[in-house]
């Protein structure tokens, strides 16, 4: 289900000691093994590698246009603990404007607000860019708990 937001989103503070960046070419493996760890097995990627291939093809535009600063990673202590990725024109059908193609965060991690600090980031750097708006894909079936937080944050279902 895609789902928009109009920008600016209310500032949702990262947790202490959290930084926020963009994702760097030399992040790859790092993210690739949060990315594989972060979604149940077969649900993102089936192997480490297959998910060192996508995150490596997000980079590359094969996902859209990546829109380098709204594509982030959150660090604590030096190490990568979640990433947004956002982009413009995906292949599939999808709202006009920026669009979140994947947002995630370490399983240990979660409930700790830095999903939210990253979403708010990109939506800030996005309305810096001139954009009214963010979309995003969420399907409550399999991910409830993502849906409730983006419904939340003032986003509405399309159509």
């Amino acid at each position: 289900m895609h789902l928009v937001r109009p920008l600016p989103l209310d500032a949702r503070p990262l947790p202490a000691g959290v930084g926020v960046r963009p994702l760097v070419a030399a992040d790859l493996d790092e993210v690739a093994c949060l990315y594989f760890d972060a979604y149940a097995a077969g649900v993102a990627a089936e192997t480490l590698e297959e998910a060192r291939t996508e995150m490596a093809d997000v980079l590359a535009g094969a996902f859209g246009t990546p829109i380098p600063a709204a594509t982030l990673v959150a660090e604590e202590g030096g190490r990568i603990e979640g990433c947004i990725q956002t982009v413009l024109d995906p292949p599939w059908d999808a709202p006009d404007g920026p669009f979140v193609i994947e947002l995630f965060v370490a399983p240990g991690r979660r409930g700790r607000g830095l999903g939210e600090g990253l979403l708010e980031a990109a939506a800030s750097a996005l309305w810096e860019l001139g954009y009214a708006s963010v979309g995003l894909n969420c399907e409550p079936a399999t991910a409830m708990a993502a849906f409730r937080i983006y419904q939340r944050l003032g986003f509405r279902a399309l159509g």
